[in-house]
């Protein structure tokens, strides 16, 4: 695989350069890193509506330039859909089944991504409603790029809920007759599908929290 990570704007401070250099570092295991920075547009700190729409073109079409044919496109946007980092690990995992390998992950300026970015996407992803600098979340992606990668290739590194569970763990609510029949959480491994009705568990190739059969 390859990640290509484009920027607006450069990081100025050491230790975001730091993190970033080592997260670069540790995902090299796994995938081609690169970073692109376009300069960001100066601006003045009050802008109109108009404004701040041209600064988001302009800072945009310098992004845009940077994508390559064949790239498939993921815009960090905070309206994207929200994804946790298991679900990033997935996400990932089925682009790469279907046979793309070249990602360009597009972090826009400090007023976000342009209109013309958020179309050319492929996929729209957030990392929830709160606000992060550019430059801090550049680190916060090539952290949960290194983390999923972990997650896909099965290493420690993720903590999960509920004692570190593996992903391939299936948690369900089931009827447990040593409480007389009311539902719990079980979690299992699954070696084969199927109910142990001893253990109170359910295993089967479903999604994770699936409700178990009556």
């Amino acid at each position: 695989m390859r990640f290509r990570v484009l920027c607006v704007g450069k990081l100025k401070e050491g230790f975001y350069k730091d993190a970033c250099h080592e997260f670069c570092k540790r995902l090299s295991r796994y995938a081609q890193v690169e970073i692109l920075e376009v300069p960001d547009e100066k601006a003045p700190e009050q802008l109109s509506p108009a404004q701040r729409s041209q600064v988001k073109e302009a800072e945009g079409q310098r992004l845009l330039a940077k994508v390559s044919e064949g790239d498939w496109v993921v815009a960090l946007d905070i309206a994207g859909e929200p994804l946790s980092s298991p679900q990033l690990a997935q996400r990932l995992q089925q682009w790469n089944n279907q046979g793309k390998s070249r990602f360009a992950f597009l972090i826009g300026g400090s007023l976000g991504l342009s209109d013309a970015v958020l179309g050319r996407a492929d996929q729209r992803i957030s990392f929830g409603p709160p606000t992060f600098s550019h430059q801090l979340f550049r680190v916060m992606l090539l952290e949960q790029l290194y983390r999923a990668c972990k997650i896909n290739a099965g290493e420690p590194y993720h903590k999960w809920p509920w004692g570190a569970l593996a992903p391939s763990f299936h948690l369900a609510l089931v009827k447990d007759p040593a409480l007389g029949g009311r539902r719990r959480v079980g979690a299992a491994h699954p070696p084969a599908a199927g109910l142990c009705p001893a253990a109170g568990l359910f295993f089967g190739p479903g999604p994770k929290n699936a409700a178990a059969p009556p």
